[in-house]
């Protein structure tokens, strides 16, 4: 009986690691489109668990690891984190870890396991759930997250997109707690900057940066930074539109209304519809660009979005 059971543990093992290695392939391939758990898939019952102890295999970490998957598929954190117990750190377990901690409601526990694994999308996917219920937590998971990507010393692109989610975050607590905004909008601006700096030719870091500026009231920063974005994307509309914003903010009246026609121009080819006096900017931005639509004999332009 020993021996089957022996004979079962070692098949078990050889289908773990051929299928942890096609799953490593698929990952290679097609990144986060083919990660397919594949073991998890071939456990669809408690035998392998069984067998895997019975035999011993189940402390062979690559067994190990793909038993641990199997086991959160099958919604069994518990399970998982005792095969994972003892397993050194390393981004496959520090991964499972995170999501044993999300299981579990330890959040702060799982940003910094998905930290040092490098799941970006497991790690936004945790503070988007967060943000439901209370966006000053979630902007704290996402501050934590940007923090350690950056201590990690993690591609450039990954910091600059953890930055630019964390100053989302901050904004949306700005804009929920009224009497904080001006240190939440501040907070938000600094991480824009650090997107930008990780990453100077993305667009939507440059308009955040913009919009951020315009937010603590530096409205010259804020028309270099819609210069940026205009720069990597000519026909951008957003750009011009906020170029016009901090231009009437600035009071040159006469760039505003040239860069809203801009705006409207690439808007009409892009079949985009937006008010810029309702596209998100603070009443004193508002404000001026109203100074500056009136004082043209034109009329309001329709700007879009």
């Amino acid at each position: 009986m020993r021996r089957i059971w022996w004979i079962g543990g070692i098949a078990l093992a050889a289908v773990a690691v051929g299928l942890a290695l096609v799953q490593a392939a698929s990952l290679a391939l097609f990144g986060p489109l083919g990660h397919v758990p594949s073991a998890a898939r071939a456990f669809g019952s408690t035998w392998p668990f069984d067998a895997a102890r019975a035999t011993g295999v189940d402390r062979w970490p690559p067994v190990a690891v793909e038993l641990a998957r199997a086991a959160l598929i099958r919604d069994e954190p518990a399970r998982a984190g005792t095969l994972l117990a003892g397993l050194p750190a390393g981004a496959s377990v520090d991964d499972l870890r995170g999501q044993i901690a999300v299981a579990n409601g330890r959040f702060a526990e799982a940003i910094a396991l998905f930290g040092a694994s490098g799941d970006v999308v497991r790690a936004d996917a945790t503070i988007d759930g967060v943000a439901e219920r209370d966006p000053l937590a979630a902007y704290a998971l996402a501050a934590s997250f940007a923090r350690d990507v950056g201590r990690r010393d993690a591609p450039a692109p990954v910091r600059a997109d953890a930055a630019w989610r964390a100053g989302q975050r901050a904004a949306a607590v700005a804009a929920a707690r009224p009497a904080e905004a001006a240190r939440y909008d501040a907070i938000a601006l600094g991480f824009y900057r650090d997107a930008v700096a990780g990453d100077p030719t993305q667009e939507a870091y440059l308009l955040a940066s913009g919009l951020g500026a315009l937010a603590t009231g530096d409205a010259a920063a804020s028309r270099e930074a819609y210069r940026r974005a205009v720069a990597v994307v000519p026909n951008s509309v957003d750009g011009y539109v906020g170029l016009a914003v901090s231009e009437a903010r600035l009071g040159d009246c006469p760039a505003s209304r040239a860069d809203l026609t801009r705006a409207q121009t690439f808007a009409v080819r892009q079949r985009r519809v937006v008010d810029p006096m309702r596209a998100g900017y603070d009443a004193s931005s508002r404000t001026a660009l109203q100074r500056c639509i009136l004082t043209s004999n034109d009329p309001y332009p329709s700007i879009s979005r």
